[in-house]
């Protein structure tokens, strides 16, 4: 029984991935969601007039001869929109497909008039589905309109004009109104799809509207400020004869406020270029040690204000596959957000485990800790801004940020916290060799 149930999954699996195939042969990202529709349509038609044409092909070979050349004939014709649709050609298909079936219908209603006007209806209504040009559309309107009403009132006295059977009539009229259903259905369906595009596209976009003006807003801040005290420091300096000790600790100031600003505008341009251009990784072997070395000394300063120690627990052979410009802006936010929010005399553990394929980095930080109602949404939007233990504050958008740059890498990250204790955040990159 288990067998059976699994050769008929497997079966449908592989009908569906052809299926799927067929469907999308042609479609290629730089067309628009109509332009896809279109095509999709037009090749799911088509494989449907295989099917249904093969069938009657079958069967009229030893019935209706002629019929059933013709109905080959047509089998092979059709063949040749997926062949235009694979080489771009996508109107040349949508033109020959017309044709070949407008030839076909209209020659089998004339020979053999067996209901196919329905078919011919179902022509007309691919026609408006497919054509955007009116005169097109009328074109072919008035050509089903002709090859429908001559056959039945102006009967073609031939030798080669074949009555059918009733059962043939009735099978292709409802086949025909059948045709006309799913036809239907489909354009109902591309027009949802259309309307939920769309709905999505606009609230993608005031959320981004929301959250630009919510960025800019801190930045207007986050970056003015800096450079006001930056200035009012070296006016002290050149307009007071200050001593050598004072005007030292003026200018370590100033280059505290100025990494600040160039940190904060860092990340808005990479977390914009993101958005915008979408950045391309360029992964290389990068051993942890020698990178976390040099960033630490870029926090310094601001570790000895808070009496704060970086304990880095890795190994010299531990090495990542990353981007070495993302890899460093992961850690230095990481490494900022734990000295922000770390309490004074404390410690920063750094630590890092090994597994066959990835390397999973440990910042922990013993500070004040984070809200668990914030925890589930920390990497989803850019966070309002939060003041550290010793008043520092950001601009919202570093963990956002990181999520981004570890997503692009083949990493994953994630936190855990206990308030007022500790936070440990892990990010997982693809191992070095």
């Amino acid at each position: 029984m288990y067998n059976r149930h699994h050769s008929k999954k497997v079966i449908s699996d592989m009908f569906s991935g052809f299926l799927h195939q067929v469907v999308n042969i042609g479609i290629s990202d730089e067309l628009t969601y109509i332009s896809r529709r279109e095509i999709k349509l037009l090749n799911s038609i088509a494989f449907g007039c295989i099917v249904l044409i093969s069938i009657y092909a079958a069967v009229n070979l030893f019935v209706y001869p002629m019929l059933g050349i013709i109905n080959v004939l047509t089998v092979i014709g059709i063949f040749l929109v997926f062949r235009f649709n694979h080489l771009r050609k996508y109107q040349l298909a949508k033109f020959w497909f017309l044709i070949l079936l407008s030839v076909f219908f209209s020659v089998t209603n004339f020979i053999y008039p067996n209901s196919t006007e329905y078919y011919l209806l179902c022509l007309a209504t691919v026609c408006l589905l497919l054509f955007k040009k009116n005169y097109i559309v009328v074109i072919i309107i008035v050509f089903v309109l002709l090859a429908t009403i001559i056959p039945k009132f102006y009967p073609i006295e031939s030798i080669i004009v074949k009555e059918v059977s009733e059962l043939r009539i009735v099978l292709n009229s409802v086949l025909g109104l059948l045709c006309m259903l799913g036809i239907i259905s489909y354009l109902k369906s591309i027009q949802a799809d259309y309307q939920n595009q769309l709905s999505e596209q606009k609230n993608k976009l005031e959320e981004s509207n929301r959250t630009m003006e919510r960025l800019f807003a801190m930045l207007s801040h986050d970056i003015r400020s800096p450079l006001i005290g930056a200035k009012q420091a070296v006016e002290i300096i050149l307009l007071k004869d200050l001593p050598q000790e004072r005007q030292n600790r003026i200018l370590e100031n100033i280059k505290k406020q100025l990494t600040a600003m160039y940190t904060n505008i860092d990340g808005l341009l990479l977390w914009s270029k993101n958005n915008v251009q979408k950045i391309v990784p360029v992964p290389e072997n990068i051993n942890l040690v020698s990178c976390f070395s040099g960033l630490e000394d870029e926090f310094i300063l601001q570790a000895s204000t808070k009496n704060i120690i970086f304990r880095l627990q890795l190994t010299e052979e531990i090495t990542v596959f990353a981007d070495r410009q993302h890899l460093n802006l992961i850690l230095r936010n990481l490494m900022a957000n734990a000295l922000k929010f770390s309490h004074c005399d404390s410690n920063i553990d750094i630590e890092a485990r090994t597994t066959p394929n990835e390397i999973e980095i440990a910042v922990i930080d013993y500070g004040v800790g984070i809200p668990e109602n914030k925890i589930g949404t920390l990497f989803k939007h850019i966070q309002e801004p939060a003041w550290g233990t010793a008043g520092e504050k950001g601009t919202g958008l570093g963990l956002t940020l990181i999520h981004d740059l570890v997503s692009l890498n083949n990493g994953s990250i994630r936190v855990t916290s206990e308030r007022d204790d500790k936070t440990v955040f892990y990010v997982k990159l693809p191992k070095g060799n």
